[in-house]
């Protein structure tokens, strides 16, 4: 019941999941792998049809994930030495998109990969940060025009009925021998 109910769910599990047998060279160090079984999210997510992983090489699937500058002998030897779920995300040249891939070893020789396609929220972290750095920029030429003027400006805000500064401009400064600091917040009255 309960293994029935674990296969279910991996097989419903919105996360790519497969799992592997370590290949091992003369010298003992894992070189590759071999598909055992994968679930349908893992098949969207690489486009390569689970009928067609099972009993393939990763490296025969994946022949350019050495142009992803992914170093699957370094990757395989350093999952081995850790007995902890290891956790990394890589970005694929070939597909254009970020993963997050979480491996762990629920016995010895074989390994589980989870995998998540995490290019959205990578592209909209992109985005906010290319928007960030325009409105620093745009701040920053506001800030120049507003203290470059000759004419005495400030800005303030409406609220509660009353008019209350924001900041005075370099100019209002020299005029009214106030600093930007002593009227902060205070209203022109």
């Amino acid at each position: 019941m309960v293994e029935q109910f674990a296969q279910d769910f991996i097989k419903q599990l919105p996360l790519g999941y497969a799992c592997h047998k370590l290949i091992r060279n003369a010298g003992g160090n894992a070189m590759d792998s071999i598909f055992l079984d994968a679930n349908s999210a893992f098949e969207e997510i690489t486009g390569l049809k689970v009928e067609s992983l099972i009993g393939k090489k990763v490296s025969e699937l994946f022949p350019n994930i050495q142009a992803d500058r992914f170093d699957l002998p370094a990757f395989y030897k350093e999952i081995t030495l850790s007995d902890v779920t290891k956790k990394i995300t890589r970005y694929s040249k070939t597909s254009h998109r970020w993963f997050n891939i979480s491996t762990f070893f629920p016995q010895k020789e074989y390994f589980v990969t989870i995998i998540q396609d995490i290019t959205e929220e990578r592209t909209a972290l992109n985005d906010l940060a290319a928007q960030k750095n325009e409105l620093e920029n745009a701040h920053e030429d506001v800030e120049f025009i507003f203290n470059s003027t000759q004419d005495a400006m400030f800005l303030a805000e409406y609220k509660h009925g009353e008019i209350y500064y924001i900041k005075i401009n370099k100019s209002h400064q020299k005029l009214s021998r106030f600093r930007d600091s002593d009227v902060k917040g205070k209203t022109p009255v």
